[in-house]
Parts: structure tokens; sequence; C-alpha cells
């Protein structure tokens, strides 16, 4: 059984779904070879990276047939290999394989264990050129929980997540993804009010630095205010939005409109219907929309 080369481990792992005798026989070597024998085998044929099924599949045997129930965790040496390996996956020319290779590192971590090289790992991730990467990333982000924020929070004011992506049919800039991984970590119950003002804060410094032709899409300038009034809420949300009413740009007044319309603070509605004489008809329009009053009603 030891005498398996990598090529025939690699067709067994890619076909092991396909018949039970392949998942045997990938037991059978586990049994004979160990547990930590057997995740370093399945660690030569990711690192191989010849295609994004492989490395997916020999990630997850390395998790579900390597391992055992006396031996349900890597060893330290092995986890380390294995995220080295997962890392420098994620700078592959293959965008089909730094997105696989971000999703993995999902499996088998928890927040703690995200360290800051994890972390700026997935941030690049969130800069990608590939929807497919982005999405990985924000979603393994969130598994790393609230000590993902200050990445977050600070990456909402650099230039390198602003940019337009080259793709006409893509999710606009990194903004839209950043804010969305954000949206998700602030759901989360560990969250804390601390948590919450740091991304308010931030958000709203996103809000108050825009201007007309800074090449966002009004698409990323919305979903700002989308987060502050939908996924941070509060008296929090409620003082940043309003300190930001009377803005200049008016894709940041309709993203105000909208982040108020989630907030149930009796000043809310108060703020909403200035909007409703607000100078932009679209501003207008955005008010109310929430209000179900016509613009320029009092």
């Amino acid at each position: 059984m030891t005498t398996l080369s990598d090529d025939e481990l690699a067709k067994l792992v890619l076909r092991r779904d396909e018949d039970n005798a392949n998942y045997a026989t990938l037991i059978r070597l586990r049994e004979s070879i160990g547990p930590v024998a057997c995740v370093r085998r399945m660690l030569a044929l990711f690192e191989r990276r010849e295609s994004p099924d492989l490395c997916e599949k020999s990630w997850n045997a390395a998790l579900t047939i390597c391992l055992t129930d006396e031996q349900p965790e890597m060893n330290l040496e092995s986890s380390r290999l294995w995220t080295d390996a997962i890392l420098e996956a994620m700078k592959d020319d293959s965008p089909e394989i730094r997105a696989r290779a971000a999703g993995a590192l999902g499996f088998g971590l928890s927040g703690e264990q995200f360290t800051p090289s994890i972390n700026s790992a997935l941030m690049t991730g969130l800069a990608d050129a590939s929807v497919e990467v982005r999405f990985e990333s924000g979603q393994t982000l969130q598994q790393s929980g609230r000590q993902a924020i200050p990445y977050l929070t600070t990456a909402l004011l650099d230039e390198r997540y602003q940019r337009p992506h080259a793709n006409p049919n893509d999710r606009c800039s990194s903004v839209w993804d950043i804010l969305f991984t954000l949206d998700g970590i602030l759901g989360r119950q560990d969250t804390t009010p601390g948590d919450r003002d740091a991304s308010a804060c931030a958000v709203g410094g996103f809000l108050e630095t825009r201007f007309p032709d800074d090449g966002l899409d009004c698409m990323d300038v919305w979903k700002a205010g989308d987060t502050l009034g939908e996924h941070i809420g509060g008296r929090e949300a409620l003082a940043t939005l309003s300190a930001l009413i009377d803005h200049p740009d008016p894709r940041v007044r309709a993203s105000v409109a909208h982040g108020l319309s989630h907030l149930k603070e009796p000043e809310a509605r108060e703020r909403l219907h200035l909007l409703l004489h607000d100078g932009d008809e679209g501003v207008r329009n955005e008010a109310a929309k929430y209000l179900n009053r016509p613009p320029g009603s009092g």
C-alpha cells in the first residue's frame, strides 16, 4: 500500500466519491502508514497544485480520511505545513486555485487560530481580480470573527480596495466585499459595543471622504449606508448618518437615507423628512421611498 505513486494516489483522491473501492483503498493507506504520514502524502498532492479539484480534494481527504477518532487533529507541525502550503496557493496564477485555497483556510480553524498572516492573506484575497476569490476570502474572514474588524475597517480607506474591477459585470470595487464581510461579523454574538463603534467610525469615514468624481460606483457608496443602518444600527449609526446629511455628494446623501430607513430611533425618521427636500432628485426619491411620502412634501 505504501508503494502507491503520487499519480496513483492523486487518481484515487479525485475519484474517491465515484467508487467505494477508491475510498476503501485510501482508508487502507491510512491504516498502513498511519494518520500523520497519510496527511503528509495529501499535502504533497496539494503542493503540486495541478488543478483546483486536486487541491480541494487532497485537503478534504486530509481532514476526513487521514485523521481518526484516536487522532482527530493534525499535529502542530502538520498544521503549520498545511497553513504555509495553503497561503502559498493563494498566490497561484490560477484564480480557481486561489479561490479553493481561500475557502480551505476556513475548514478546521477557530477564531483564535486565525493568525495575522492568515488574516492578511485573506485581505489580499478581498482585493483579488476574481469575484470567486473575493467571495471565498470574505466568507473565511467572517469565520475569523471580530479580530478581522481592524483589518476590514483599515481597508475601507485603502485605495487598493477602491479601484473599480476590470470586469464591467463584476460587483463594483472591493469596498462592497469589505462591507459585506463586515456585515457578517457584526451579526455574530461575540462582537462588542466597541466593535460597533469602531465599525461605525470607519464606515462613516469612508462616506465622509467621498466626492462625486472619485471613481467609485454608486452601489459601493449605497452599501456603506446599508451597513451602518441595518448591520451596525443604534445610536452609533444614527450619529454617523446624521453628521452626513448635508454631505456635498448626492450619492452619500442617498446612502444616508437608506441607512436611516433601517433605524428605529424617532430621530431617524425626522432626518428622513429633511431629505425629502434635498436639492437632488435621486436623494428625494430615496427618502420618499421609505416614508411613503411624495418628494418635497412636508
